[in-house]
């Protein structure tokens, strides 16, 4: 069967990643697992993601009927590192048997196409469903996080570092199970220790400051992730958020741990669990919370009855309002760059130049045609988005531009 252009995710999808280094630590290699033809074990259909050089399906396990989402990747349009980036995150998948981490079933390596079997996660994000709750409490946010935490656990503890811990990657087993949630992506995982643990990966918002700054990191920054997700279930809104898309101000206030608990949205909710955020949220690596002190601090061990009159409805539209701007916001970026990136492909044909970066060329593209909507406005926010290095020369030691990241 023939492939199709374009991502990942596990039911609900999210799409293409950069390169990663082997766990191993050997670029060169990444185990992965083949059986057979897919087609003679799998029948696709409906389209659940799509991204520019993956689609993810909706398929069917033709032994019994099991609903699977199936990660379909045109070969064709696959540079070596995004192929080295794919086989490992299967592999890493593959190692892990966790019920609350998503888990890759199959790969399938053919002359056209990779396919990668997974889980079908047909619930959605986290945070989409609790902004639909009409009933919401501090003991909810509890479970959910302890969840969150055994999985974290469960992967530190064969030390395996996610680096990409957001509530886009916290899925929903189904649509009517409101706590049974799945860590995904491991796009960017690496081993506690090999060299991919000095490199620069994440997502603006959840990553640690020790990454920032080009520090060497290890579990830690989990934690630090894992801090920002709490302190969004419990407060509604993310600790470092700069709505106008300021990235080398939120970049600021994450190296210096700049937040605070804002009296409206934080008052209703228990000092033990502020105190939770605080020591996640902490840039001591030394002195921030490891999973395991996580698991036994003192919020953990709270009667849940009393959180449960902690209420925090108030905080789950503040979250409403965030998630509706950052969905918009993203939905705008992604359509001109995505838009901009085609029409070059088009013009330009496939034989571009090495070092050429492709997103300059195709804002230049969609400058000089008409009958596109976008303005100035998203065309500078799609360049400040597509930027994919670090500025080792800024004055304060800070990064000018995006890190490596799968913004949705």
């Amino acid at each position: 069967m023939g492939c199709t252009n374009s991502a990942e995710a596990v039911g609900k999808g999210h799409a293409d990643k950069p390169a990663a280094i082997s766990l191993s630590g050997n670029s060169n290699t990444a185990a992965t697992k083949t059986n057979g033809i897919f087609k003679d074990k799998y029948k696709v259909g409906d389209v659940l993601g799509q991204g520019s050089y993956s689609v993810v399906k909706l398929g069917t396990r033709i032994t019994d009927g099991k609903k699977v989402a199936v990660k379909i990747v045109s070969r064709n349009r696959l540079q070596r590192e995004d192929e080295l980036s794919l086989r490992i995150e299967v592999e890493v998948l593959m190692s892990l048997n966790h019920p609350n981490i998503v888990q890759a079933l199959d790969f399938f390596e053919e002359e056209e196409c990779f396919y990668v079997v997974l889980e079908y996660i047909e619930g959605g994000e986290l945070f989409d469903r609790l902004i639909e709750k009409a009933v919401y409490s501090e003991g909810e946010a509890r479970d959910l996080f302890t969840v969150l935490l055994k999985a974290v656990k469960y992967c530190h503890d064969r030390d395996l570092i996610h680096r990409d811990i957001k509530p886009e990657n916290i899925l929903l087993t189904s649509r009517t199970d409101d706590i049974n949630i799945k860590l995904a992506d491991f796009g960017f995982a690496v081993k506690s220790g090999v060299p991919a643990a000095k490199q620069q990966a994440g997502t603006p918002g959840y990553i640690a400051p020790e990454i920032l700054l080009g520090k060497p990191h290890g579990k830690p920054v989990d934690m630090w992730s894992m801090g920002v997700v709490l302190y969004m279930l419990l407060g509604g809104y993310p600790p470092f958020y700069e709505p106008e898309d300021d990235q080398k101000t939120m970049f600021r206030k994450i190296v210096n741990a700049e937040y605070e608990f804002h009296p409206e949205n934080w008052e209703g909710v228990s000092t033990e669990a502020q105190a939770l955020v605080t020591g996640l949220l902490t840039l001591d690596v030394k002195k921030r919370l490891t999973v395991d002190e996580a698991l036994v601090h003192p919020w953990l061990q709270k009667d849940r009855q009393e959180l449960v009159l902690h209420n925090l409805e108030k905080n789950m539209q503040a979250l409403r309002v965030f998630r509706a701007d950052h969905r918009a916001a993203h939905a705008t970026v992604r359509a001109g760059t995505t838009i901009a990136i085609e029409v070059a492909r088009q013009i330009s044909g496939s034989n571009i130049t090495k070092g050429i970066n492709m997103n300059d060329v195709a804002i230049n593209v969609v400058r000089k045609l008409s009958g596109t909507s976008l303005n100035d406005a998203v065309i500078e926010a799609a360049r400040k988005r597509s930027a994919a290095s670090f500025s080792k020369n800024s004055s304060d030691g800070l990064p000018s531009g995006s890190i490596r990241s799968k913004n949705k």
